[in-house]
């Protein structure tokens, strides 16, 4: 009688193979999560991009201003009173970012093409510039309380004459190159001084300096910021804010101009690079505060901001000799400072940027700032500076020896697990070997007792 023996069970070749595919997936996916995802040390932030400001624009009575008649020369010398009321009333308050709400446009719409058609532009908000020729006092008959009528001219570029009514009392002087903006009311004749023939009228709020465009700034002179009054400090003790309170509209002027100016030369220039930058001193420690509210930084000095985004508002820029058309100002959180809050301001707009996203912005210092506290009694100070523009934190370009650093580590990896896989797969031989032998030997110990036990034929 045959005695069955029990074989292990074949062990299919695809079960290690398998194996080894899905050691090769986990380890691809650790190398990654490990060595390239997390190095790229980019906070994308969290919550909506911040949303730019409504602006509420004023309501203008088209019906009032049709009228305001200039077909005829006759129509031309009478100023209806009604419509000039209507449009000082909403003017008065107007700022640059609501001049470009109201669709402010670019460039000053030609003249000529503006006594073609006069009923397609009244109401709209239209700018000139040119030498100031004429200015009046002002005079009685505002609408609001506590404002003057302040009538004048100007003569532009091409030698056109614009006729202008504002509220705010002019700060300039006859002769001074000059930028008038306003509703567009109607055309105007005048045989007395300002002489006119079809002359745009524009009613608007106030009389901007304006000035002749300069080249970029590429030098800084310490001079431009002698006239700088940001605070007096003794002791650690500000004594004397002067104007350290100003904000960015209110410090529209030759100093901010000037770092701005230079700020966007060097952008994208030879020096502009990641690792240039990285060599400057980062702003996140205490004795670089202490320093500068000991007034010890000079104005233009380079520093880089580590920090994550707050918040950022963007506005229309005044006439300016810069270019710039836009102004922005960003809130930084510098957390190596204990979470302290620094204002950057940016001579374009900002948009597009998260709460909480990390940021290294190349940035020049340029005064002291001091600002009220929210939701608490009290001010603060704070270093402030401006940038050409707001950067995204980013690691940087990856030294060659670390990504071969990377690849050894990662090849040594995977060799240690073939190597494992190696060393299982000779042992699961080694036992299949063994487990047959033990097979075999009872086998033939069952066959031997089995013949011992049986008789003997006689």
């Amino acid at each position: 009688m045959t005695i069955p023996t029990r074989k292990p069970l074949p062990r299919s070749p695809l079960a290690d193979w398998w194996r080894i595919l899905a050691m090769g997936v986990l380890l691809a996916a650790l190398i990654w999560v490990t060595f390239f995802q997390s190095s790229s040390g980019t906070n994308l932030g969290s919550g909506p991009p911040i949303a730019p400001v409504q602006v509420a624009v004023p309501k203008i009575d088209q019906e009032l201003l049709r009228t305001a008649r200039d077909e005829e020369h006759g129509d031309r010398l009478v100023l209806e009173p009604d419509p000039l009321a209507h449009l000082l009333e909403k003017s008065i308050d107007i700022v640059p970012s609501v001049a470009e709400a109201l669709g402010k446009p670019e460039q000053p719409v030609p003249i000529a093409h503006l006594r073609t058609s006069p009923q397609t532009y009244r109401g709209a908000y239209l700018w000139y510039t040119g030498r100031l020729t004429y200015l009046a006092p002002g005079k009685s008959g505002h609408p609001v309380t506590g404002y003057r009528i302040h009538e004048g001219a100007i003569e532009t570029p091409d030698g056109e004459t614009v006729l202008f009514r504002v509220s705010i009392p002019p700060r300039v002087q006859v002769d001074d190159f000059v930028r008038v903006e306003g509703f567009f009311l109607k055309l105007r004749d005048s045989a007395a001084s300002p002489r006119a023939d079809m002359a745009p009228l524009l009613v608007g709020p106030e009389l901007f300096p304006d000035y002749p465009p300069w080249a970029p700034v590429t030098e800084l002179d310490p001079a431009v910021f002698e006239s700088i009054r940001d605070g007096v400090v003794v002791d650690g003790v500000w004594v004397d804010e002067q104007d350290a309170a100003l904000t960015l509209d209110e410090s529209e002027d030759v100093p901010l101009w000037t770092l701005a100016s230079y700020a966007n030369a060097k952008r994208g220039g030879e020096d502009d690079t990641l690792g240039r930058w990285r060599a400057i001193p980062a702003f996140v420690t205490k004795d670089q505060l202490d320093a500068v509210k000991a007034d010890e930084v000079t104005p233009g000095t380079p520093f880089r901001l580590l920090g994550t985004f707050v918040m950022a508002r963007w506005f229309a820029a005044r006439p300016n000799p810069a270019g710039i058309r836009y102004w922005s100002q960003a809130w930084i959180q510098v957390r190596d400072l204990g979470g302290k809050i620094v204002p950057v301001w940016i001579p374009r707009k900002v948009e597009g940027y998260q709460f909480n996203q990390s940021l290294e912005v190349r940035a020049y210092y340029l005064r002291r700032f001091v600002y009220d506290l929210q939701n608490q009694d009290g001010k603060a100070f704070t270093p402030l500076f401006v940038a050409a523009d707001l950067d995204r934190f980013s690691a940087g370009p990856e030294h060659p020896m670390a990504r071969w650093t990377k690849i050894g580590f990662a090849s040594a990896v995977a060799a240690l697990i073939a190597l494992f896989f190696y060393i299982a797969r000779r042992d699961r031989k080694a036992s299949d070997a063994h487990e047959l032998e033990m097979i075999e030997r009872r086998r033939r110990r069952r066959a031997k007792a089995r013949t011992t036990a049986e008789p003997t034929a006689s």
